[in-house]
């Protein structure tokens, strides 16, 4: 793997595609890369400059990454940390799904059946995910740790906005996948038997649960028995206080049925004609992800309204 000392530094690029001036190098090689890999991948459009999620991380280098050499837990992000998360995938992924009603006993010598079991399987597809921002032409002159607080800024609103799409009840649409919780009916709760019920259906999943837990459902739970949380934990397992679901929502449910696609190039464009009169570049930014939940019915759901 070929390395460099240079980091990417977006001001930069976006100052220089700004100002008609020449990228880099560096620059040029890493937009060159990430357009063969965008075409690689099957997303078509490319932006005025390119690059890969992994080289928007802070401290990350211009570097060539092979889809084997790249983290999943690139960002920290306890939630993320414990999803499925394919980065750097081709188009249509067909994620294998796998639990013990897939698995069969059979006498030696007889055919293995095939398995009807619709869910065995998800097609995971780009979806564009994007975002808009202003910079000052001042700004775009800034590097050092000015620049990498910006970057992690950034990094932390795509990872956020995902992260929101994933745990809502959001419809599918010809925008963005729906979310994990779409279709599925949250129980109302209002006692402390209501959520050992809620725990035992999650239990008998044969899964290992987490609970995800809104700021009304924890501010609810601590009016009914504070002692809930101990030493860190939830009823005794562990939770994430987690404010991108919809409040009043606690769910229980294995997380690493989650699975979370990213695809293809960063692509960024630049506009500094339409309020430049104000001084400010607009930059468009553009990112593709994919997720899906490989079998709802082991997410346990309750709510307090």
């Amino acid at each position: 793997m070929e390395n460099t000392k240079e980091k990417l530094n977006i001001l930069d690029v976006i100052n220089r595609i700004s100002n008609k001036i020449d990228l880099s190098e560096s620059q040029q090689n890493e937009n060159r890369k990430a357009i063969e890999k965008a075409k690689d991948d099957g997303i078509t459009a490319v932006g005025q400059f390119n690059c890969e999620m992994r080289s928007l991380l802070n401290g990350s280098g211009i570097t060539n990454i092979t889809r084997a050499e790249t983290k999943t837990n690139e960002i920290d992000d306890n939630l993320l940390s414990m999803l499925t998360f394919y980065p750097n995938l081709k188009a249509n992924l067909k994620v294998p799904y796998f639990d013990e009603n897939t698995c069969q006993w059979k006498e030696e010598g007889y055919s293995i059946s095939e398995n009807t079991d619709t869910l065995t399987s998800k097609y995971l597809t780009p979806h564009r995910l994007t975002t808009k921002i202003d910079f000052s032409v001042s700004i775009l002159r800034q590097s050092g740790k000015f620049y990498e607080e910006v970057n992690d800024i950034l990094i932390k609103a795509i990872y956020n906005k995902l992260v929101e799409s994933i745990l809502s009840d959001d419809a599918e649409s010809t925008d963005q996948p729906k979310g994990i919780f779409n279709g599925i009916s949250a129980t109302t709760i209002s006692t402390l038997a209501d959520l050992a019920t809620l725990q035992y259906e999650g239990d008998k999943q044969k899964t290992n649960n987490v609970w995800l837990i809104s700021p009304k459902a924890k501010a609810e739970i601590l009016k009914l028995n504070p002692t809930l949380f101990n030493d860190g934990k939830f009823l005794g397992g562990p939770y994430i206080s987690e404010n991108r679901m919809k409040d009043g929502l606690i769910a229980y449910m294995p997380l690493d049925l989650v699975v979370v696609a990213q695809f293809g190039a960063v692509q960024i464009t630049v506009d500094n004609i339409t309020d430049v009169v104000n001084g400010n570049v607009k930059t468009y930014i553009e990112t593709y992800f994919d997720y899906d939940f490989l079998d709802n019915t082991k997410i346990q759901l309750g709510t307090f309204e």
